[in-house]
């Protein structure tokens, strides 16, 4: 037995902490907390405010590592000063140019680059731009020649979306996913996280991925639930999982008008696409519910959730079985639906930091969604007072991998009916989030797993604006040191 202790201790989220508190940690379980002055062993003092290991519910790990190796469009402001960047670019191992995570929101001109734009500055090289969500591509023409797709415009999206996906992810070698994988689990620990739910694979990305993290999974120092996000279960059962789907796209995004609505977009007639018919997802759902395995699914807009939820409630009237199935995303649903939710046992799996970079009346959500319905987009207020298990997740790498920049979105969100107060956002990216992918963790209380995050200062105590700054002193995972500031 080894034991820490802590100049505070929080057992859980939100409960009153332990002055001078500690934790005795074996076979990497908690098994005695309490005040070091009781424990049973003699603790090393770490200082800081320790509390149960921060989650992140929804992280594309691979994808997150190979952003950390290729031209980051986030770094720019203007259009022009993205073009030099590119044209300095030389391709990498796999003969592509790639840049990752552009938002045309963050840019002066509001718009995406030009395809003649994009050939001035990248004429001999294939070129993949990747849209922040992932459900846009942006491509020169020698790389649209080399699709097969015939298009006068840079940005695909939808069926060709995926197809752009599947070949530049494919150009990826094992070898880069690898070194990417290991460099996001270092952010991830130095950022306080423990454990990570890795959505890996499928349409958007490629199956390689799934390998890559599932061969890496005995040698990585921190805790990962991997989501295969494909509809084949007998393949996740050979796997040895015990859940499916992940950010399986039910739809697309409402920043490129994909997520599936059962009314129109803002001054638009688009009301988004679903990627499955009823007939395939509820054949997928029955297979799954049949097999044991929990599902989760993303669902963005109202039409794709009604999809999600009918599936689930079919599936588990044919098939009973004590699963908790998941909806990932949840992001502009009706009312009615949380409360769906919460009679169909549904856990959701939410973003706040997506309302924090797209919220508010001069956000996004404003532009695509209007005036009005964005102020109900990621609707956390609902989830709580519907009594839903909320797990928090960044969706790296569409937002940060950092859980107390969630906290504070979850406590800021920008209309003060969807916000939550402190201890429960921090319950989202613990308890909620450990629940969400079934393991016994997020409390610090014997028989939990020994998943500790230190901080230098107590987030239920700090000032809102002043929590995403709060430095991580430690991380401990199954009761041994894995960051240390």
């Amino acid at each position: 037995m080894r034991g820490w202790s802590f100049d505070f201790l929080y057992l859980r989220a939100g409960q009153e902490p332990i002055p001078g508190g500690a934790v005795v940690v074996e076979a990497g379980d908690v098994v005695w907390a309490g005040p070091a002055s009781g424990a049973p062993v003699r603790c090393t003092h770490m200082g800081g405010v320790a509390l149960p290991g921060f989650v992140d519910a929804h992280v594309h790990l691979t994808a997150t590592g190979l952003e950390l190796t290729a031209l980051n469009a986030g770094e720019f402001d203007n259009i022009p000063d993205l073009l030099a960047a590119i044209g300095r670019q030389v391709p990498d191992v796999s003969g592509v140019v790639r840049v990752w995570g552009f938002d045309h929101d963050q840019y002066r001109e509001g718009r995406y680059p030009t395809l003649a734009e994009l050939d001035a500055a990248c004429p001999d090289h294939l070129l993949w731009i990747n849209h922040i969500e992932s459900h846009g591509t942006l491509v020169n023409s020698k790389s649209l020649n080399t699709l097969g797709v015939v298009s006068n415009h840079a940005l695909l999206v939808g069926v060709e979306n995926g197809i752009a996906r599947q070949f530049f992810m494919g150009r990826i070698t094992q070898e880069q996913r690898r070194a990417g994988i290991w460099a996001a689990v270092e952010l991830a620990l130095a950022r306080g996280v423990t454990s990570i739910h890795a959505m890996e694979g499928g349409r958007l990305f490629h199956n390689l991925d799934i390998l890559a993290v599932q061969q890496l999974l005995p040698e990585l120092p921190i805790d990962i639930v991997l989501y295969p996000q494909v509809t084949e279960v007998d393949y996740a059962l050979s796997l040895g999982l015990k859940q499916i789907g992940g950010c399986l796209p039910l739809d697309g995004s409402s920043g490129v008008y994909t997520a599936a609505l059962t009314s129109t977009y803002h001054q638009s007639d688009e009301q988004g696409h679903l990627y499955f018919s009823r007939e395939e997802l509820l054949g997928f759902a029955r297979a799954a519910q049949k097999a044991g395995l929990q599902m989760a699914m993303h669902a963005c807009g109202d039409a794709a959730i009604d999809l999600a939820l009918d599936v689930i409630e079919i599936a588990a009237r044919e098939y009973p079985a004590p699963l908790r199935h998941r909806i990932e995303h949840f992001e502009i649903p009706r009312r009615d639906q949380a409360r769906r939710c919460r009679d169909l046992n549904v856990i959701l799996s939410m973003q706040p930091a997506f309302d924090w970079f797209w919220g508010g009346p001069d956000g996004d959500y404003a532009r695509t969604l209007g005036p009005e319905r964005w102020q109900d987009v990621n609707p956390l207020g609902w989830a709580v007072a519907e009594g839903l298990p909320v797990a928090g997740g960044s969706d790296s790498g569409v937002t940060p991998l950092n859980p107390l920049l969630g906290i504070q979105a979850a406590v800021s969100h920008h209309n003060p009916v969807q916000r939550v107060d402190v201890a429960r956002a921090l319950a989202m990216f613990t308890e909620d989030a450990a629940l969400a992918g079934g393991a016994k963790a997020g409390r610090l209380v014997p028989g939990q797993r020994a998943n500790i995050t230190v901080l230098s200062a107590d987030p239920h105590t700090e000032p809102v604006n002043s929590i995403r700054y709060i430095p991580v002193l430690a991380t401990f995972v199954g009761g041994e040191l894995r960051y240390c500031h």
